[in-house]
């Protein structure tokens, strides 16, 4: 018998207002791309030429069309349309308590990203490459908001 081993991701968006301190969380599954699939077997195979690992994540305003989400394609190999200057470096954590779970944590901050419609994002690796993805109903950012994601990857 062939035992698979699945991959897949659960994004809690945490929306803070900062100047009433409202917190607005939602949850909502990801896309683990094939990219990232291919990581992690080569990672097990050690036929990687250098250490690849989740370093950053990256936020865009193209996931919706007509307010409506996009579908990921696995296959995707990039956002829809990246905002410039949303590269954040990721917060990790491992525990043994949930030994096949790892989440990473990025926030922008109330000055980042202003006045952009934010609808998609995305773990990048050490490489440049994506692991998964995610759209999602647009937030317009503005300096009153700051946006964190906890992005918990599970092998199951």
């Amino acid at each position: 018998m062939i035992e698979t081993i699945n991959t897949e991701g659960i994004v809690e968006f945490v929306i803070t207002n900062e100047e009433t301190g409202e917190i607005v969380l939602k949850e909502k599954k990801n896309t683990v791309l094939t990219i990232g699939k291919s990581i992690l077997a080569r990672t097990l195979a050690n036929d990687l030429t250098s250490l690849v690992y989740v370093s950053h994540m990256v936020f865009g305003q193209g996931g919706e069309s007509g307010n409506i989400p996009r579908v990921v394609d696995p296959g995707r190999s990039s956002l829809f349309n990246s905002i410039t200057g949303t590269q954040v470096a990721v917060a990790s954590g491992w525990s043994s308590d949930y030994p096949t779970r790892v989440t990473f944590s990025a926030s922008l901050g109330s000055s980042i990203a202003n006045g952009y419609v934010i609808n998609e994002a995305a773990l990048q690796l050490s490489n440049g490459d994506l692991f998964s993805m995610i759209t999602f109903g647009g937030l317009t950012k503005t300096s009153s908001l700051s946006f964190t994601l906890n992005w918990t990857i599970i092998l199951s």
